[in-house]
């Protein structure tokens, strides 16, 4: 039955991903199907949620509090960090940790250190840079802990593997006013530079 819900989920957002102009609720849409798959996979690993439900409320706050054009960023990213299912599911998770889970919560650290100084580019003055290191944490999603994800389950890999490519889709479409504003200032840069001076 948890496998059929995620299933559904997973369509539900494509779904939602496909709309040229996605509706206004669709961050919270999608937050809504990330909270169910996680306590549902929380329930079949531990005989209590509460762990599961505290981050999901973390979640909530984050993005309740972060600008709208920004939410889709925050909802993957809560959705992406996996190993919160060890870290909050079961009671005992740490004692049960092996190397691949390590590996993982590595590359995934890795990847959140990477997003928060993305962020920090993209609300600054410097967003081209900030989606360079958004875009770089997800190749490190993509690329290294989706494999390692594999060797646990490989329904949740495929699953994630799905929504970064998404994001990196959504990412990519995101960056390119500011990648535009990028070339076009060295356009004219270069222009100005190869003038010929007045007689």
């Amino acid at each position: 039955m948890p496998l059929a819900v995620g299933f559904g989920m997973l369509v539900g957002i494509l779904l939602l991903a496909s709309f040229k102009r996605p509706p206004r609720i669709s961050s919270w849409l999608a937050l809504a199907s990330v909270a169910i798959i996680y306590v549902l996979a929380a329930a079949e690993l531990a005989s209590s949620v509460i762990g599961m439900i505290s981050y999901l409320l973390l979640a909530l706050a984050a993005t309740l509090f972060t600008a709208p054009h920004l939410r889709p960023l925050v909802v993957g990213a809560f959705a992406l960090w996996t190993p919160a299912l060890w870290l909050f599911g079961p009671t005992d998770a740490l004692s049960q940790l092996h190397l691949v889970n390590v590996a993982s919560l590595a590359a995934s650290a890795a990847s959140a250190v990477l997003v928060a100084i993305g962020l920090r580019g993209v609300l600054g003055r410097t967003p081209l840079s900030g989606y360079r290191m958004l875009e770089r944490a997800l190749f490190i999603s993509i690329f290294v802990s989706r494999l390692f994800a594999f060797v646990e389950s490989q329904f949740a890999a495929v699953f994630g593997l799905m929504v970064d490519l998404l994001l990196l889709a959504a990412l990519h479409a995101a960056a390119a006013p500011a990648r535009d504003a990028a070339s076009s200032a060295a356009v004219a840069s270069s222009r100005l530079s190869v003038a010929p001076a007045p007689a």
